[in-house]
């Protein structure tokens, strides 16, 4: 079982990739069992149910998280309070033609993993 958030370190960082990552491939999902995600439904918002089960609480897990110069990123989970760069430990994003400048451009926000949804897949990038 991966701990919560404030007890996250850098190989269960990992793990807690690996937890989402696995989430969407297992195979009763992929033979359409009850927590099976449509491909044309993969949006940040489908990973909040496999965030909880990674151990995120509800209270620290943030729809349209504005930051930066009109920045937002649509699913952003953290350790602890305050949320802001200090405690911020996963970041989701929409589908965009250009996913690396996407994940560039969450730098500020400090989340050291960052997800990038697409109707098919989901990308753990760079």
């Amino acid at each position: 079982m991966i701990p919560f958030p404030d007890d996250l370190d850098q190989a269960n960082l990992y793990n807690t990739g690996y937890g989402i990552l696995t989430a969407f491939s297992r195979p009763a999902l992929a033979h359409g069992g009850t927590d099976a995600i449509a491909a044309n439904t993969l949006k940040p918002e489908a990973l909040k149910s496999p965030l909880r089960s990674c151990g995120y609480r509800p209270n620290l897990l943030r729809n349209d998280f504005e930051f930066g110069d009109d920045q937002t990123i649509p699913l952003i989970g953290f350790a602890q309070f305050p949320t802001d760069t200090r405690s911020a430990c996963v970041a989701v994003l929409s589908e965009t033609p250009e996913p690396r400048k996407a994940v560039e451009a969450c730098r500020p926000i400090g989340a050291p993993l960052v997800f990038v949804c697409f109707p098919d897949s989901l990308q753990w990038p760079f």
